[in-house]
């Protein structure tokens, strides 16, 4: 049977292939600009007892409806601190053991070079509760976009409040999102970057393993293992 789009709310549209999340993400803005909402639709799958019980108390009910707008991972537009507590549990959910994996263009940005000490404390507060002694952090910044103070600043801030954490830095110019990945085998994208949480909403999804993979390999030269 040929894949055929439907239009009426019932219904799911069906793009072949599938798109990757960049490609959704800019489809979902397309979509804003038009006056439409892109929504999302997971396919049923099957779950033992065990798996329907873990999903219900880690995600709630709305996990196993057939058709779901990605409202649970869209940020409200609040006070920073509030829209921080929302990316924060999101970001809770990755749990790495080993290796944290930050890819930001915007990381270091220079627009926060007057608060630098401000901006830094705000991004401890999201990174060093995934953090042990055993997890080496891995961030990948724009160089045209970053200001020396500014990554000092995290430096010294992530350094004073998990002393044990490994902090590795490298800059590349190929990445617009941004990516957040655990133990490199699961990850999400932000839909924007720390200096800009609370002035506008954004997405939090998670990442296909494809996805993650495809990060991967793009960083691979610059992981310095």
């Amino acid at each position: 049977m040929t894949d055929r789009p439907y239009t009426d709310e019932e219904n799911q549209f069906i793009l072949r292939p599938s798109p990757t999340h960049q490609d959704v993400l800019r489809l979902s803005q397309a979509a804003d600009e038009l006056g439409y909402r892109l929504l999302f639709a997971r396919r049923p799958l099957s779950f033992t007892l065990e798996q329907v019980q873990s999903i219900l108390a880690d995600r709630g009910s709305s996990a196993f409806m057939q058709m779901m707008v990605a409202a649970e991972d869209i940020s409200p537009k609040a006070p920073p601190r509030d829209a921080e507590e929302f990316l924060k549990a999101r970001l809770a959910k990755l749990k790495p053991e080993y290796e944290l994996l930050i890819v930001d263009p915007y990381l270091f940005t220079k627009s926060r070079r007057h608060d630098a000490a401000e901006y830094a404390e705000a991004v401890a507060r999201l990174i060093t509760p995934l953090l042990t002694s055993s997890v080496v952090v891995r961030m990948i910044a724009s160089a045209q976009a970053s200001h020396p103070d500014v990554e000092e600043a995290v430096r010294s801030r992530l350094t004073a409040v998990c002393s044990g954490s490994r902090l590795v830095v490298a800059y590349s110019e190929d990445f617009h999102d941004r990516f957040w990945i655990a133990d490199r085998n699961r990850g999400l994208v932000v839909g924007t970057s720390l200096n800009g949480i609370g002035s506008k909403i954004f997405l939090v999804d998670e990442l296909r393993s494809s996805d993650v993979v495809s990060v991967l390999d793009a960083v691979a030269s610059l992981l310095g293992d």
